[in-house]
């Protein structure tokens, strides 16, 4: 439906990114996993206390995909040392609130492991895909 102002000239939807260009999601977790991996590296301490971690994505330019943002996060797990929670959240475009999963726990060199398995990447698209569609009801 195209809405009209007093002057009776089109309004665009309010979705709609005039000359702004469709981001490459697929390469933007690219980027997200490099530097999870290198803040893997550099902040997993084996012993004593280091800070959880974040890298975002932006998807609000991203027409077809239901949430404005998706975090890959690092949590230190409190109960071993040295491990930590590697996890996906998706955020609600709307509402204050996300749907987030842990996808796997262990120390730096495990984590590391796991991200660089060559099925990774299309793990984390998948599981984003099934988030951002939970997020939808």
């Amino acid at each position: 439906m195209i809405k009209l102002d007093s002057n009776l000239k089109p309004i665009p939807p309010r979705n709609w990114n005039r000359g702004i260009q469709k981001m490459n999601l697929s390469s933007e977790i690219d980027k997200i996993i490099s530097e999870m991996k290198r803040d893997v590296r550099d902040k997993i301490l084996d012993r004593g206390y280091f800070e959880d971690f974040a890298h975002n994505i932006d998807t609000k330019n991203q027409p077809d995909f239901f949430g404005s943002g998706i975090s890959l996060f690092i949590e230190r797990d409190e109960e071993r040392e040295g491990r930590a929670f590697l996890g996906i959240a998706v955020l609600h475009p709307e509402a204050k609130m996300d749907a987030a999963n842990y996808l796997m726990n262990g120390d730096r060199e495990t984590i590391l492991k796991y991200m660089q398995d060559p099925q990774f990447k299309d793990k984390l698209q998948e599981k984003i895909q099934k988030l951002s569609d939970s997020l939808k009801m």
